[in-house]
């Protein structure tokens, strides 16, 4: 940036000495008015010349300052749609953490279903084993009364027949005794 300043001591410095020139071949009331005329100018000038570097300036600070809004601003946007594509990652992470959640979960459940069923199987298996030894059992009973009612029907037939033979064995003692008295006898 130029600085006015440095200008200025050429200008003022340029201005008197033609100042001065116009004062040596002029009226002392007029080379007074002629010189605070041109100091006027000079003034003018060098305000005018301040003036338009401070506008520069100002323009120059202002340019600046929009440049680094307008940086700011872009590092914000930048910052912002960073955070809203971790928020996003996070999001899709955390999704995915309960989907495996609700897959772990729902395997466990299975699991355990698994493991209930395989249980009432065994215990339906058990009561059907029970049922079966149940019916064996009362096969044995059944047949253990069958053998019972052969062997009772067996004992009650040789009862029979034994008390059949003692009667007839009777019979025929008291046959032979009555032929024996028969026999025995005066008349026969």
């Amino acid at each position: 940036m130029r600085q006015p300043w440095k200008n200025l001591g050429l200008v003022v410095g340029f201005g008197v000495l033609c100042g001065a020139g116009l004062i040596a071949g002029a009226a002392p009331g007029q080379a007074q008015t002629a010189l605070d005329a041109q100091i006027g100018a000079v003034a003018n000038a060098e305000h005018e010349e301040q003036e338009r570097y401070r506008r520069a300036y100002e323009a120059q600070v202002n340019a600046y300052k929009q440049e680094k809004a307008a940086r700011e601003k872009r590092a914000a946007a930048r910052q912002r749609s960073a955070d809203a594509r971790a928020r996003e990652a996070a999001a899709a992470a955390a999704a995915d953490k309960k989907r495996d959640q609700g897959y772990e979960d729902q395997m466990r459940a299975l699991a355990l279903e698994e493991r209930r069923l395989k249980l009432q199987a065994a215990k339906t298996r058990i009561a059907r084993e029970n049922e079966f030894i149940d019916r064996e059992l009362h096969e044995k009973d059944a047949e253990t009364d069958v053998i019972k009612s052969h062997a009772d029907a067996a004992r009650n037939l040789s009862a029979g027949s034994k008390t059949l033979l003692e009667k007839k064995g009777e019979q025929a003692v008291l046959e032979g005794q009555a032929a024996v008295k028969k026999e025995s006898g005066w008349f026969h």
